[in-house]
């Protein structure tokens, strides 16, 4: 403005601006880096290299590369990793493990970002808390923190101890991220959250541990097994109420058995006792301060006592080794069909009542779930043996369609590093057991059906049912893949496939456009063997044709294509259309 004493001199006092004319803007602080002040304290970063209020903030490059894998940060010695590590190899998910030892931590920028400036991970899990514990100082906390802004990852935390919470906060406390509640409890308290701070970054944090307590004992009951084929013949109609499968799918549970329980509940019959419970029962385990079973062989101390140190998932047992705990065999020539019908459930299952023995899948448990850990060769024998024999008294091994004879599930997941037992298996036709990442598996409690009626197999529902329900409803909301169950005998030949694409190891790049977040292309590199590697994409996106890619299948909701790769090949696929990778403002 003019100034009125002076008329043809200009005041830009509060007006952000300089100058003759109060045309030139001023920026305070002043840009850096060739920076361009364009408006009142608004530097154009523009072909800089920089970014931010007064340009000193490094920029992205123009494409953000990150290889699609997780970093799995824990501690020395931590063992409640060992579920992680289940799911992502049973998932196929790339993944890496550093163990944060606070004398010697690793050079995060180093273990970060690749020398070509590319994200070595996509997302991150740490468990426990290296933070919240102060097992990571403020310098690598910037780092960490950095590396998710500027690579748009996310964390995923979990907080030791059963401790779910609400989210009311005093009004005297001042936030600096806004959570979002994703699991609520029945008591109104909040288990997990997603947490989005200030600065961008984005973390998921669970207030609750992983137990498998169990208590009372139960045997599931021809009712129970009538109400779960009502059930899945419901499902498969679409007569649960919120829930539609996708066509083509066909739901079936695979029943494990063991047949000393038929001969405890036939009055006609006695069954035998076998001492067949893990090590971890023994009262040398308490006594001795054993404390190796979950930690494994190798991590057992050599100063442990020598019980301890057998007394572990995976000690292999000496071949020719232990004592036989199956000390008498049952009268089989008594298992005649008057006998065995003496008990209600072996009765249901010879008349395939309600089609119990055809609507479900079957397979060997043992016959008394010895844990087969320690177990001799002969004890081994005996058990899968006899349980053959009963399968044929009870004319489910007649049921091809139904039955496994190759597969089968060991008490308590056991007996898979004891060579005596697994030769004693294989002489009985058994080549395949499930193994700890073999989901999903429930015990027959978790099959009793409350809220029902002995005569109407339309109503009550077991925890099984609501849990396969609710996650139906999330998986179907997400895609449109038919949903089919297999038997176990048909589950081993998906996993020798699996097993080749595993051999593989397909790695996953992704190019992220940084100015709009789009995911442009995805390389698919074989790091290993030749095989047809899985790519998922989003029903929007589409992605270009290219020599040795095929769509797998018809869905369209979230459709799957096969990248051929010969062995060490990789392709790029490129994408249009996709959904954008979140990259937080730099400041």
């Amino acid at each position: 403005m003019r100034d009125a004493n002076a008329p043809d001199v200009c005041n830009c006092t509060g007006t952000g601006y300089a100058g003759p004319t109060c045309q030139t803007p001023i920026c305070n602080p002043g840009c850096q880096n060739n920076g361009k002040c364009v408006a009142p304290n608004t530097c154009n970063c523009t072909s800089t290299g920089f970014t931010g209020p007064t340009c000193t903030t490094v920029a992205r490059p123009a494409t953000l590369y990150l290889d699609h894998k997780i970093l799995l940060l824990t501690t020395p010695g931590f063992t409640n990793i060992d579920f992680l590590e289940a799911v992502f190899k049973g998932y196929g998910t790339p993944y890496d493990i550093i163990r944060w030892d606070v004398g010697n931590s690793p050079d995060l920028k180093a273990l970060l970002w690749a020398s070509d400036g590319s994200a070595r991970y996509s997302s991150i899990f740490m468990h426990p808390n290296l933070e919240a514990l102060s097992l990571m100082n403020k310098t690598e906390i910037d780092n960490l923190w950095q590396f998710q802004i500027r690579a748009g990852v996310r964390t995923v935390k979990n907080v030791l101890g059963a401790n779910p919470a609400n989210l009311t906060t005093s009004a005297t406390v001042t936030t600096n991220c806004t959570v979002t509640p994703i699991i609520k409890n029945a008591a109104g308290f909040y288990t997990a959250t997603l947490v989005k701070y200030q600065d961008g970054r984005e973390s998921m944090g669970f207030m609750h541990e992983y137990q498998d307590d169990t208590g009372t004992q139960y045997r599931v009951s021809p009712y129970d097994l009538q109400r779960h084929l009502q059930w899945l013949s419901d499902l498969k109609s679409g007569a649960v109420a919120g829930l539609k499968l996708p066509a083509n799918s066909d739901l079936k549970v695979d029943l494990p058995f063991n047949g000393n329980g038929i001969l405890e509940n036939s009055t006609g019959l006695t069954e035998i006792s076998v001492n067949g419970e893990s090590c971890t029962t023994f009262p040398d385990y308490v006594a001795l301060g054993c404390n190796c079973w979950a930690t494994g062989y190798q991590a057992c101390p050599t100063t442990a006592p020598v019980f301890c140190q057998h007394c572990t998932k995976d000690w292999p047992k000496p071949l020719g080794t232990g004592t036989d705990n199956v000390k008498s065999l049952p009268s089989t020539s008594l298992w005649t069909p008057a006998n065995l019908n003496l008990d209600p459930l072996a009765a249901a299952v010879i008349a395939d009542t309600g089609g119990i023995a055809t609507g479900f899948t079957w397979c060997h448990h043992t016959f008394t779930h010895e844990n087969l850990d320690n177990a001799t060769k002969y004890d081994a024998t005996q058990q899968i043996a006899l349980n053959i024999q009963m399968a044929s008294a009870l004319s489910l091994s007649t049921k091809t369609a139904v039955f496994s004879h190759s597969c089968m599930v060991t008490p308590e997941i056991s007996g898979l590093m004891n060579g005596d037992v697994l030769a004693a298996l294989s002489s009985n036709g058994i080549t395949c057991s499930t193994g700890d990442n073999t989901w999903h598996m429930m015990h027959q409690a978790n099959l009793r059906v409350e809220g029902g009626s002995a005569t109407d197999f339309k109503v009550g529902s077991s925890l099984l049912m609501k849990w396969v329900e609710a996650v139906l409803k999330r998986a179907t909301s997400w895609v449109t893949w038919p949903v089919r169950s297999m038997k176990l005998d048909d589950l081993m030949d998906a996993f020798k496939a699996r097993e080749a694409r595993d051999a593989c190891q397909p790695s996953y790049r992704l190019e992220v456009d940084s100015a709009t977040g789009a995911v442009q292309a995805v390389t698919v590199k074989s790091n290993g063997g030749a095989c047809k590697a899985p790519l998922m994409t989003g029903p929007s996106v589409s992605v270009a044709s290219l020599s040795g890619l095929t769509k797998d299948g018809t869905d369209v909701t979230a459709p799957i294509y096969r990248v051929d790769l010969a062995a060490g090949a990789s392709k790029r696929v490129v994408l249009s259309n996709s959904p954008a990778w979140v990259l937080p403002p730099l400041v």
